[in-house]
């Protein structure tokens, strides 16, 4: 008889990433570590962060303060919340409490003049550049918090087959996003030039 109502299989990267995490959790949340690396492995969760700054090692009562992103990105579902809330209940430590919060989508812009070789088609060029984006800012590819540096996004499209150089307009710095944001590409302008 096949069996139904189970989740899909863990993929074996998300394995060889959160094992470590829940054994020094033990399945017992004492550290901040512990309740994101628990949350992270609760199935349907593929991004937890610890949004707590308290550092203090002798805080009797306390709440943990967890963003959390779905498998696949969005929102999380209400039922998600629920079942992460109901599991992490029976992990914590009794004096704390425990807050679950929605991601924050923080898109990137993109303003670039791009300069292209001599006999590249420059709409192919734009799509290589487009799908180089589209991949770099992918939900599997990007982190709670994660800064994004103006020179990896120039050396990204600086790489692409058929560009000769780049001048990017936005964004002009670092974008530093904070623990509870997820980085997202946003609207993208190329203006394609040719080489001379």
């Amino acid at each position: 008889m096949p069996a139904t109502g189970g989740a899909s299989r863990e993929a074996l990267e998300h394995a060889r990433r959160q094992a470590p995490a829940e054994l020094r959790s033990l399945w017992k949340a004492v550290t901040l570590e512990d309740y994101q690396a628990l949350a992270e492995g609760c199935p349907g969760v593929a991004k937890a962060k610890v949004l707590d700054t308290n550092a203090c090692q002798n805080i009797r009562y306390y709440n943990v303060h967890l963003a959390i992103a779905p498998n696949g990105g969005g929102m999380p579902s209400a039922l998600l919340k629920r079942d992460l809330a109901e599991f992490l209940e029976r992990r914590k430590v009794i004096t704390v409490e425990i807050n679950l919060f929605d991601p924050i989508y923080r898109p990137v812009s993109i303003d670039a003049e791009v300069y292209i070789w001599p006999g590249e088609p420059l709409e192919n060029v734009r799509s290589r550049i487009e799908a180089a984006l589209t991949d770099f800012f992918s939900f599997d590819r990007v982190s709670f918090g994660q800064t994004i540096h103006f020179s990896d996004l120039v050396a990204l499209i600086d790489g692409v087959r058929g560009v000769s150089h780049v001048h990017l307009y936005a964004p002009q710095q670092d974008i530093e996003l904070r623990h509870g944001e997820i980085p997202v590409l946003g609207s993208v302008n190329l203006d394609l030039r040719r080489a001379g």
